[in-house]
């Protein structure tokens, strides 16, 4: 445990690399015994104390990895949101930092933000077409999202059926008088 090294007198976090380092290796090994929320505590540690005295310093490139393994960490505590808001930490610092937009993708995912996590699969496909199993998991996430919409769309039409029945059957009507037909090519009813 280093808080007493990274704590000052006056409280002040120390900024020091070779610190914000060590717990960074203190959160993988608590992370590898699967004590995640001891991770995220090391992983925290490490953002607190890495020196970011620049844009294009090496503490800004290592915080970028401190904020994608605590999001890895939170996603094991399904703790969703919170490794969403690091993998957004972690990509406004390095863009093109996949393993943060797999992670990002994975905790949109399970928060049913569909459209969000196949952009940023698709995101990926471009930064890396050659990446495992790429075009498998847009290819599966847009079926899961066509799906979801054609849920809805069809929720949709039922409140819309009850809504015209309830009006119409005030005049002895329902819109099973009319009939409604799909055209497949459009999809729209008429």
């Amino acid at each position: 445990n280093h808080t007493n090294e990274v704590e000052s007198k006056d409280n002040d976090i120390i900024k020091d690399l070779s610190i914000a380092l060590q717990y960074k290796e203190d959160g993988n090994n608590l992370f590898k015994s699967q004590l995640y929320a001891q991770a995220v505590s090391s992983y925290s540690l490490a953002i607190s104390s890495c020196p970011i005295d620049g844009v294009d310093n090496e503490g800004v490139r290592y915080l970028s990895i401190f904020y994608g393994n605590r999001a890895t960490a939170h996603y094991y505590l399904d703790n969703y949101s919170e490794a969403v808001d690091d993998c957004n930490e972690a990509i406004a610092i390095n863009k093109y930092y996949v393993k943060a937009l797999i992670r990002r993708s994975l905790a949109l995912e399970k928060l049913d933000r569909l459209e969000d996590a196949l952009a940023d699969l698709k995101s990926i496909r471009e930064i890396d077409p050659n990446y495992p199993n790429i075009i498998k998991n847009i290819n599966r996430l847009e079926k899961l999202s066509s799906e979801r919409m054609e849920k809805l769309k069809t929720e949709a039409f039922d409140k819309l059926k009850d809504l015209g029945n309830s009006i119409l059957g005030n005049f002895g009507m329902s819109v099973n008088d009319f009939k409604m037909s799909q055209d497949p090519k459009t999809g729209s009813w008429s």
